[in-house]
């Protein structure tokens, strides 16, 4: 799939959403969604986004070299984001909680009143996230 900017309130179909050449963002109010999301450059800026990875633990592949941004209040998702040549800017206000595994460049954390527990795979065993490239 291609193309992606939900009105407010939208339940993103289920699945990969894929953008090799352009960016997905998504920046409406209230969007939910069990999807991968895979572009040059991904960028989530609304409010009350929750979204958990449809793919091996996988949300954001960011492919690109344009900054991962995510930002917003009162959003709440799990997954793993990765963005081996970007650098990730994840920013939040109060009541936002990221259960997270976050592997970029560089990671910049601002905002203040959310929560940022990380999720990455146990040091004893195979469990967690399984990238193929």
């Amino acid at each position: 799939m291609t193309g992606l900017n939900p009105s407010s309130g939208t339940t993103l179909a289920s699945g990969v959403w894929c953008d090799t050449s352009g960016t997905l963002t998504i920046s409406a109010a209230n969007v939910t969604g069990n999807v991968t999301l895979i572009a040059s450059r991904v960028q989530i800026k609304g409010a009350n986004v929750t979204l958990t990875p449809y793919y091996q633990d996988l949300l954001v592949y960011n492919i690109g070299t344009s900054t991962f941004q995510w930002s917003g209040a009162g959003a709440g998702t799990t997954g793993t984001i990765f963005a081996p040549q970007a650098n990730c800017d994840l920013s939040g206000a109060s009541g936002v909680t990221y259960n997270l595994f976050v592997e970029c460049d560089t990671v910049q954390f601002s905002g203040a009143g959310w929560t940022m527990n990380g999720s990455g795979p146990s040091m004893g065993g195979s469990q967690g996230s399984q990238l193929i490239e």
